[in-house]
């Protein structure tokens, strides 16, 4: 496997999402080690986020960090979709992988738990844990490593991968934050989406990877949401070279082969109901 030198010279050019799969995917094959994501995940910071980061460190509450983060993933990760869900008193982070061709989904997803961990104990001190883990993979031989690092009920063979927690943290108050820096990096972060905007397809891909697993895949509510007619829709996507339902299509084929592959699950995705099924 190659990766273009450039893209480690520090100046700050993203790392492709399914090239960083590929080197940590390599990374665990090469050492043995099956939790390498979660080695590298609790190793990230806050500050790892950069803008976004600093936008979450000043946000008035848990709550509106964590929907900031859900907000604007796309411009520090475009490959993956964070979801906030409440249920119950009991309140869902999720993180999904959309991206075509994307290897080392399980260590993608087990490094961005950690490094939201990590964030959640930046916000909320550093005896933070959340009420259980939720990881799309297959249980390794030793599970010490996640136990250990996440002080919580690790459960592996899900749809998802999910922290859960209590919803009321979403309402603690981040101590220390500062409404001027909140304002600063929002504008920066709102300049640079719009100086970047993401594709159609790219939006369709993230918003059809949300809802895939409730089984609400329609094209007229994607259209409404990108306040689109159905035809206008279909039209701009024909014209970036894809269609509705080939990307519909492509999102359930992704999330079969993954439940396949990395999990004991052997359910027909289709059904599931992410995060409101979790929030039992």
């Amino acid at each position: 496997m190659c990766l273009d030198r450039r893209l480690f010279d520090g100046g700050g050019t993203p790392v492709p999402y399914a090239a960083l799969g590929r080197l940590i995917a390599l990374g665990a094959e090469r050492t043995g080690c099956r939790h390498l994501g979660l080695l590298i995940g609790q190793r990230t910071a806050l500050t790892s986020l950069g803008l976004i980061g600093l936008l979450m460190r000043h946000s008035g509450t848990v709550g509106d960090a964590l929907r900031a983060l859900e907000e604007h993933t796309g411009m520090h990760s475009r490959g993956a979709v964070v979801g906030l869900g409440i249920a119950g008193g009991v309140a869902v982070l999720s993180y999904s992988p959309y991206e075509p061709g994307a290897e080392g989904s399980a260590q993608h997803t087990e490094r961005a738990l950690a490094n939201v961990t990590n964030v959640l104990r930046a916000l909320c001190g550093a005896e933070w844990a959340p009420l259980e883990v939720l990881l799309p993979r297959s249980a390794p031989c030793d599970t010490a490593p996640y136990r250990g690092f996440f002080r919580a009920p690790v459960r592996f063979d899900e749809e998802v991968a999910a922290l859960v927690f209590p919803a009321e943290l979403l309402e603690q108050r981040i101590a220390g934050a500062d409404p001027a820096a909140h304002r600063d990096a929002e504008e920066q972060i709102c300049q640079l989406e719009a100086d970047q905007p993401p594709t159609l397809t790219d939006e369709v891909r993230r918003y059809l990877r949300t809802e895939v697993t409730r089984n609400r895949c329609k094209a007229e509510k994607t259209a409404r949401l990108k306040l689109l007619n159905r035809r206008t829709l279909s039209r701009r996507l024909r014209a970036e070279g894809t269609s509705f339902r080939q990307l519909a299509n492509e999102t359930q084929f992704r999330l079969a082969k993954q439940l396949l592959t990395g999990t004991s699950i052997r359910a027909d995705p289709a059904p599931l109901e992410t995060g409101w099924r979790m929030a039992r």
